[in-house]
């Protein structure tokens, strides 16, 4: 059944809501951003705007629900892109095509520093502050389900690797969850980069991504051909 118009101008009002609390929040951070002065950047009543969102906690649940409900688009990109690209590359071989897929899609999240610094952001403000932001209702009820789906995507591809092969048998969600804590806290030390410029290198995820995918059975010398078309493959994704 297709929406009614005012189920549309509802959606189409709450995504303009979304779109000027991510300018706000980002301009002037979480702690300083409010209900007030949302609704007076978009010249609403306070009371209007609960009509559609409960309260801050509820909006920023939004607002990082939407980025990784783009992330996992540009997952789905990269997949094709990587089969692309393997299907053209008549020097990678199968199991190469497996852990390319694997480094493309931890390389989706891993550039978003670069790629839309925005939404690095966002994402931060609850998974790389030690506080509590949001409510754990509110959390369970948007984010952490399409976070875990995103996760998901990259398990699969962990554990095809390892059924063909290319890694040791092991439980693809754990390596998912080391993989990607660990790529979390290399993104988090960019932060520094003005006081210690080196942080912000980005070979040095590359050696993080080689280490573990070596420690859990690939071989060492394909890294820095795989690494060098990940890059390729990624740095197409918002051309």
């Amino acid at each position: 059944m297709p929406p009614t118009r005012r189920e549309i101008r509802r959606q189409e009002t709450s995504e303009r809501i979304l779109d000027a609390a991510m300018s706000l929040m980002v301009e002037r951070g979480y702690e300083a951003f409010t209900i007030a002065r949302l609704a007076k950047d978009l010249d609403y009543a306070v009371g209007a705007l609960y009509r559609y969102f409960k309260g801050k906690d509820a909006i920023l649940a939004a607002l990082q629900l939407r980025v990784v409900q783009a992330i996992d688009v540009d997952l789905a990109a990269v997949a094709e892109a990587t089969d692309a690209h393997t299907a053209r590359a008549r020097t990678v071989t199968e199991t190469d095509a497996l852990l390319l897929h694997v480094l493309t899609a931890i390389g989706v999240y891993e550039s978003l520093t670069y790629r839309r610094p925005t939404h690095h952001r966002l994402l931060g403000l609850s998974l790389g502050d030690p506080r509590e932001f949001l409510a754990q209702e509110v959390v369970d009820a948007g984010m952490m389900p399409a976070l875990r789906g995103v996760l998901g995507q990259v398990a699969m591809r962990l554990h095809a690797a390892a059924e063909a092969g290319a890694l040791q048998a092991a439980d693809p969600m754990r390596r998912t969850v080391i993989l990607w804590g660990a790529t979390q806290g290399l993104m988090q030390l960019r932060k520094l980069e003005r006081f210690e410029p080196g942080l912000a290198d980005r070979r040095l995820t590359d050696e993080l991504f080689a280490a573990l995918l070596v420690g859990w059975g690939a071989e060492r010398d394909r890294f820095p051909d795989l690494l060098d078309r990940a890059r390729k493959i990624l740095a197409r994704l918002d051309a």
